[in-house]
């Protein structure tokens, strides 16, 4: 995911990006629920558990997709918070 990637190696990533990454997210989850519905209505068994089996690949890649991305926003809180705390304290010396 370019997006991801993207933030990743920003060393300020903007909340723009952060929302273009939920919104690529919630997209793909609903392409995946939908791909699985019209995987239920396949008639023909093998299309059908051919489809099944993408429905869970693609469900494990979002998983995998949501997971970096709470660990990568996750990390760039902390830089953020320890940046903010330096500041507060350098301030709170020049008094």
């Amino acid at each position: 995911m370019v997006y991801l990637d993207l933030f990743a190696d920003s060393s300020s990533p903007s909340s723009a990006l952060q929302g273009q990454i939920s919104a690529s997210l919630a997209s793909f989850a609903r392409t995946i629920d939908d791909y699985n519905k019209l995987a239920k209505q396949e008639p023909i068994q093998t299309k059908q558990e051919k489809a099944f089996e993408r429905v869970k690949n693609f469900k494990a890649e979002l998983d995998e997709y949501r997971e970096n991305f709470g660990r990568i926003k996750s990390a760039n809180e902390d830089v953020v918070r320890v940046e903010n705390g330096n500041g507060i304290r350098w301030e709170a010396c020049m008094c």
